[in-house]
């Protein structure tokens, strides 16, 4: 016959308890800033090395749709992934609003109000 084993209940719930006492906000705890998650990085680079030779047949797939989509809305998502992996991701400057790739307000520096 096999030996139940009681557990304290009680006593592990304030041991819990002592210990996310401690928790929050730790200096040098986690990952450092701006660094990559190793195997993230090293999925990316096992896919990129599978899809290598296979790129110009996403992107011909892509022309494909933003040519003959069958609504408006799958030809320009088609056409902006074209240019983002062409052009690159247009850079987001710090306080502007963008629409795709584009302040809000394209004129402003030309009309005086």
């Amino acid at each position: 016959m096999s030996q139940k084993t009681a557990y304290d209940w009680e006593g592990l719930f304030w041991y819990a308890i002592s210990i996310m006492a401690d928790g929050g906000t730790r200096a040098g705890a986690g990952r450092p800033a701006r660094s990559q998650n190793a195997d993230t990085a090293a999925m990316r680079a096992a896919l990129s090395m599978l899809l290598e030779g296979q790129v110009h047949i996403a992107v011909a797939a892509l022309a494909d749709i933003a040519k003959s989509g069958t609504s408006d809305a799958a030809q320009v998502s088609a056409a902006c992934a074209i240019l983002d992996r062409t052009h690159g991701r247009p850079r987001v400057a710090p306080g502007v609003a963008p629409l795709h790739g584009r302040p809000d307000d394209p004129l402003g520096g030309f009309i005086d109000n």
